[in-house]
């Protein structure tokens, strides 16, 4: 997730600000192995990004091959 909001642009304090929370909370965000969905999602629709994007950067394969299938 992290590598996601910064390949974004968009910053750790204008994310943290968008989302209401402290940019340590980010940082600990990112530090997490299994980081709730909702959570996910709050950040992706905040920088502009959807989950399969993420998924495929995350992962380096195609989520959408995959459904193909």
């Amino acid at each position: 997730m992290e590598r996601s909001v910064r390949r974004s642009g968009f910053g750790i304090s204008k994310l943290a600000r968008r989302l209401n929370v402290s940019r340590p909370t980010v940082y600990q965000w990112f530090r997490e192995e299994n980081l709730d969905a909702l959570t996910i999602i709050k950040i992706e629709n905040t920088i502009g990004i959807n989950s399969a994007m993420a998924l495929e950067e995350i992962y380096g394969f195609s989520v959408r091959s995959m459904i193909l299938n």
